[in-house]
Order: structure tokens, then C-alpha cells, then sequence
């Protein structure tokens, strides 16, 4: 089976800005120090060498702005296996990849980090200009993309926010597994898949955008308010995110936060959209109970909401055009207690 462009879900569970993303909902994915070291995994013999500079020319200029480190690129030790501090990258022909794949998403404390596959010749339906692909600019862009995964972002595409006119012909997942939205849609992001494949038949270069600079940033500079739901059983895996209101409170979390907002919004309005009213500043500790829906309840039930929230720390307060937000639907009957 192939995966294009590290469609792989998280296994565990500042400056003026208008930060944008789909990302990791869990803290203990983002990279120990802001530091990602990248080595490359020679196992199966591999070696591009030409290629492997400019990889890494590119990665590291671009991510250099984002106050996240990216160093090595040497040859991984033999006993990688055993190394869960650094990033394996590696080259496959056509043994299970198309493109390329981020094997995670984020840092996972477990274990060895899965490595990012990179395909050695590309495919035509992404990469149409790329007569040699190991030259080309597409290779450049699908990297950039796959370290936006090994940073902790997601595919754009897969926000629960988006309307028509972002589907491009791309299946449209409405969610995606261990997943927070931060502020709006950005369809310039290098996490756009449409966006990456206009660019690449152009074989030009795709940047990170603006918004994927400050979202990267934002994750590891915070703060950030993380927003847990109250799942039962296997629930979490079932897309759209069903909530019972017996199950609540929502839980709200994340790095030195001590206080939060939140606000209820249709699902494709921005959170800070002038007009909504916002909670008082609530402790992290209360979480979001069924007192503090919106009444009438019955208004909005069964139907998709956008539950928005900001946080602060004691330096720090998160901007409401920089909301956290998670799209689901509140139910009180079985089907949001329990799924087989």
C-alpha cells in the first residue's frame, strides 16, 4: 500500500502574527531543547549525496527562523534502534512509498523514532516537471513538507474548519487523530497538499509560509492551550469527534498554563471573529462542564461546533486570532457513549 506524503497519525496520545495550523494535541511530541538531530539510515545501502546536500541546505534555512534547531545529518550510528533522540531519514526505491513518509508526527518519547522515507523517483501525478528527481525542486518541497510532520504539523487539508473550495479533488478526512486546530485555515501552508501540488507541476519552490513559521514557533514557544476530550473506549478513532454531554468536563492543558477562555462558534467561522463572547478567565483546573454550554442546548445538538480556546501563562497570553480550536459534535444518546 502506499502512503503519500507522511499521512502516518501521532501514536501517543510569538513576534505580530496570525498563527495557523493543524497540530499535534499533545506536548510530549514536540522535540526535547527545540532540537531535532537528523542522521541518515545507510542500512539498505543508499547513498545520494548530492541530493542529501540539498536536502539539508533546504530544511535548515527554512526552519532556521522557527527557533527549532536541525542538526546532525550524518550517518546514523548502528545502534539507531536504540537511539530515540535522533531522526532517522532515509531512501526507498519503490518498496511500499510513493513520494515520501514522515513516519511520525512529532517526537515520540517511547521509542526509536520511525524514520522519514524519501522515494528516490518521485511520481508523476505530484511531481509532472521533475525529469530528474533528485534534482528537482519538487524533492525539495516534499522534504519540507515531511519535516513539517517531524516538527508536529499536520495536513492542512484535514481540518474540520475547511469549506469547498479547499477540497482541490483531495479526499477531505475532517479530523485527523490526536489533532488541535490552531487559528484559521492556511492555504499557503507547505501543508497544503493543494498548494504543494500547484507548486510542484510548476517546479517551483514552496516555502514554509508565514503561518507555518508562527504556528512552529507558537508550539514550542507557547502558549498554547491543548484541548482534550472526554473519548470512551475506542471513540477517539471515530471521525467526526462524537462527545457525550455525560462525559464531559472537556479538559483544557498545556506547558505552565494557569488560565483559559473559551467561546462556541459554527464550524467554519474564525474564533476571533468580532462579535463572540468569550468565558472569563477560567483555571486550567475546571475544564468546560455541561453548565457552561451555550443554551438552549437542544439549538445545537447533533450538529457540528467549534469549541475555541486561548490560554495564559503567568508571562504570557495566547492571541485570539491564534485560538485553539477542535470541531465536534455533542450527543446524549448511546452513540457518543460507546462505539464497538
Amino acid at each position: 500500500m502506499l502512503t503519500l506524503l507522511g499521512c502516518a497519525p501521532v501514536i501517543k496520545p510569538g513576534a505580530s502574527s496570525d498563527p495557523k495550523g493543524f497540530v499535534t494535541n499533545d506536548p510530549a511530541a514536540l522535540w526535547p531543547n527545540r532540537e531535532v538531530v537528523v542522521c541518515w539510515d545507510r542500512t539498505n545501502g543508499v547513498q545520494f549525496t548530492g541530493a542529501e546536500a540539498r536536502i539539508k541546505d533546504h530544511i535548515t534555512s527554512q526552519l532556521k527562523w522557527t527557533g527549532v534547531a536541525i542538526k546532525g545529518w550524518l550517518d546514523c550510528p548502528t545502534t539507531i534502534l536504540d537511539e530515540t533522540n535522533l531522526k532517522p531519514l532515509m531512501w526507498r526505491s519503490a518498496e511500499g512509498i510513493d513520494i515520501a513518509n514522515a513516519g511520525d508526527s512529532g517526537y515520540n518519547s517511547d521509542y526509536a523514532q520511525k524514520p522519514v522515507e524519501f522515494g528516490t523517483t518521485g511520481n508523476k501525478s505530484w511531481c509532472p516537471e521533475a525529469a530528474n528527481y533528485l534534482d528537482s525542486n519538487c524533492l525539495l518541497n516534499v522534504a519540507l513538507h515531511e519535516f513539517g510532520h517531524v516538527v508536529g504539523l499536520h495536513h492542512e487539508l484535514n481540518r474540520a474548519d475547511l469549506t469547498g473550495e479547499d477540497y482541490c479533488k483531495r479526499q477531505q478526512m475532517r479530523g485527523e487523530l490526536n489533532t488541535l486546530q490552531l487559528g484559521v485555515v492556511d492555504r499557503s501552508s507547505v501543508m497544503n497538499e493543494c498548494r504543494l501540488i500547484m507548486v510542484n507541476q510548476a517546479g517551483t519552490i514552496l516555502p514554509l509560509s508565514w503561518g507555518d513559521l508562527q504556528t512552529i514557533r507558537a508550539l514550542y514557544y507557547g502558549p498554547v492551550a491543548y484541548i482534550s476530550l472526554p473519548f470512551v473506549d475506542d471513540q477517539e478513532f471515530l471521525l467526526p469527534h462524537m462527545v457525550s454531554l455525560d462525559n464531559l468536563p472537556i479538559k483544557i492543558y498545556g506547558p505552565e498554563l494557569t488560565e483559559y477562555q473559551f467561546t462556541w462558534v459554527k464550524p467554519t467561522e474564525p474564533c476571533h471573529q468580532p462579535g463572540h463572547k468569550w468565558s472569563s478567565w477560567l483555571p486550567v483546573s475546571k475544564g468546560i462542564n455541561k453548565s457552561d454550554l451555550p443554551k438552549p442546548i437542544a439549538s445545537y445538538m447533533d450538529k457540528p461546533v467549534k469549541i475555541c480556546v486561548v490560554g495564559r501563562s503567568r508571562q504570557k497570553e495566547q492571541l485570539k486570532s491564534f485560538a485553539s480550536s477542535i470541531v465536534v459534535t455533542f450527543d446524549d444518546g448511546e452513540s457518543a457513549v460507546s462505539h464497538p
